[in-house]
């Protein structure tokens, strides 16, 4: 199952597209300052990709996509992970939680999902329940509007 939500119209891609016209326009027009504009607009890709996370679950696999680099794929065994979290984000994010894959001592990073909307964290949270993974809600902004299923 992919948990993807909106990957082409969030708040996330928005941001970058404004960023982007913004810093294109220094680039381009003002020839004094273009370097300035490159550095901009490629740290405005960085920060772009940060949020652009989605995540697939296959049989075996807890797989971490980002569709604005699409060669990032990170493939995580099923049976190796201890926990999942959904942690908050700053209050400058445009993602409502970021999910961090804990495999006995080993943390990921935390991983912004912008694209994923109420339904979709639920769906997540409910696959991830039913395969019997340990999942810890903190996210000010999902922890009163999704549940945890009890098994």
């Amino acid at each position: 199952m992919v948990y993807s939500g909106k990957k082409l119209f969030n708040g996330n891609n928005a941001v970058g597209v404004f960023l982007a016209l913004l810093f294109g326009y220094i680039t381009f027009i003002e020839p004094k300052t273009s370097h300035i504009g490159w550095l901009m607009l490629f740290i405005t890709l960085l920060i772009t990709a940060n949020e652009a996370f989605y995540f697939e679950m296959t049989a075996n696999e807890f797989i971490v996509k980002n569709y604005i680099l699409p060669f990032v794929a990170l493939r995580y065994d099923i049976s190796t992970i201890t926990s999942i979290e959904l942690n908050s984000t700053n209050y400058k994010s445009t993602a409502d939680a970021a999910v961090k894959i804990i495999r006995d001592k080993r943390r990921s990073m935390n991983f912004r999902a912008s694209s994923l909307g109420l339904n979709e964290w639920q769906n997540l949270v409910n696959d991830l329940a039913s395969r019997k993974i340990t999942l810890y809600v903190t996210a000010s902004r999902l922890v009163d509007k999704i549940g945890i299923p009890e098994n």
